[in-house]
């Protein structure tokens, strides 16, 4: 007998896996501090654990949008699922770090597929005026994680170990296994698999993160520039062939492009302030990590009341209206955490709040928009670009984060390294921020004038 239908294991499977992937990347960040230590290694050199991460998710997300539909997206997400668990257990084996970076970076390569269906089970499983509301359920997956994330993690690193918070995700991918094989839909479309599109897109991705994270070094200039080579030999060719890996073309909506590249930098803006945050709160304010844990969990918690509300405002109201409402508050946000080394801690946590707002308020419509606006026919596609531009937002805001952390790598005082760093990291998610509110004024602007 089945107990439980299969719009009920959808919603249920999307969030069980927005919620292992984002638990992936923040377990990560809180625990560097803590393998940096141990290991003896600097953080710069730490922070590569999180870029292998970052940069396989998001150099393979576009190719999973063409792979997984072609062999079945159920069935390709168990096979994602079972080498995340793989990736898993490299990373605790051994204490060299190149080891650990290597199971994340195998972690990386699967995850990126299973955001890939978070989305398409959604869109496809469920009817068209329930979808808001169960985006919004399964979007509180991610936040979820958020808010676990810094809780567990800080509790398994004092009193367990970092490799506990590494194997912490593996009983729940064995749930979300159980759960796609007592599925009973799958969606196959046959796809032709662009092979030379894929390992420009991952070359110039390596190249990308890599020159962007050491940009104040020779080698990193040159790295930079090969990534802007190659990334406009990516482009001409995939508009050469007929099947390519991304159809650069959807671009052309304007409306398209504006809320994908809002989608990316948001990202970077909350995801780059919570890598800040939780070693600012530590190395500045002093906070251990169990304190740092319940702080950024109670920016978590409104996170997931925030994605639920918005899912069911965005099945009532316009989504884009909403969706520039958070925008706003995000940089106001941003605008108040830029003064945290003159502010008192309780300040600070209503700034994270705010952007906590902020963000929930965004993510849920904007998702629903960006997956609506060239129709079911591109939804493997589309849903691919956007987990792809997504992870490319925290991937630069882990990169733009190393280069100034390296940059101010010269003062001793640990502090005042903290200090001065994050304050121009706080300038830059402003500027950000600014960026996405003049290009959504833009495309107000056109709309108005058509």
């Amino acid at each position: 007998m089945n107990i439980m239908s299969d719009d009920s294991k959808a919603v249920l499977i999307a969030t069980l896996l927005g919620f292992i992937c984002v638990f992936n990347g923040q377990g990560i960040t809180i625990a560097l501090p803590y393998i940096s230590s141990s290991l003896h290694i600097s953080s710069v050199f730490a922070n590569w654990i999180s870029l292998a991460f970052f940069i396989c998710g998001a150099a393979t997300g576009l190719s999973c949008g063409k792979i997984m539909p072609k062999y079945g997206v159920i069935k390709t997400t168990k096979v994602f699922m079972v080498f995340t668990i793989i990736g898993a257990i490299i990373s605790v084996i051994s204490l060299n770090p190149f080891i650990i970076i290597l199971g994340k970076a195998i972690q990386g390569f699967f995850v990126s597929g299973l955001f890939v269906t978070a989305y398409l089970i959604i869109m496809n499983q469920i009817d068209t005026v329930k979808i808001g509301r169960a985006l919004g359920i399964s979007t509180s997956g991610f936040f979820i994680a958020y808010l676990l994330a810094p809780i567990i993690g800080g509790f398994l690193i004092t009193y367990v170990s970092w490799q506990a918070l590494f194997l912490f995700m593996v009983p729940f991918c064995v749930l979300a296994l159980i759960l796609l094989f007592s599925f009973n839909n799958e969606w196959v479309e046959e796809y032709d698999v662009d092979k030379i599109g894929t390992v420009l897109w991952f070359i110039l991705m390596v190249a990308f993160v890599y020159g962007l994270s050491f940009l104040d070094t020779s080698i990193g200039v040159i790295s930079f520039v090969i990534s802007l080579i190659l990334m406009a030999i990516f482009v001409y060719y995939e508009l050469q062939i007929d099947d390519p890996l991304y159809d650069f073309r959807l671009l052309k909506n304007l409306k398209y492009s504006v809320y994908n590249y809002a989608a990316m930098m948001i990202v970077f803006v909350v995801d780059g302030m919570m890598f800040v945050i939780t070693l600012y709160l530590q190395h500045v304010k002093g906070l251990t990590s169990i304190e740092t844990g319940f702080i950024l969990g109670l920016m978590a918690a409104v996170l997931l009341v925030m994605s639920i509300v918005a899912g069911r405002l965005s099945d009532k109201y316009d989504s884009v209206t909403l969706s520039r409402l958070g925008i706003i508050i995000v940089l106001l946000s941003s605008i108040l955490l830029a003064f945290s080394n003159y502010l008192p801690l309780y300040i600070i946590i209503i700034g994270l709040v705010v952007l906590a707002i902020g963000n929930g308020v965004f993510d849920t419509p904007t998702r629903r928009m960006i997956l609506d606006i060239h129709g079911s026919s591109r939804l493997p596609e589309v849903s691919a670009f956007l987990s792809s531009v997504r992870d490319m937002g925290s991937l630069i805001a882990l990169a733009v984060f190393t280069l100034i952390l390296d940059g101010f790598s010269g003062i001793k005082d640990n502090v005042l390294y903290w200090a001065i760093s994050s304050q121009y990291i706080f300038i830059i998610y402003i500027l950000v921020s600014i960026s996405v509110i003049v290009a959504v004024y833009y495309l107000n602007r056109k709309v108005k004038a058509v």
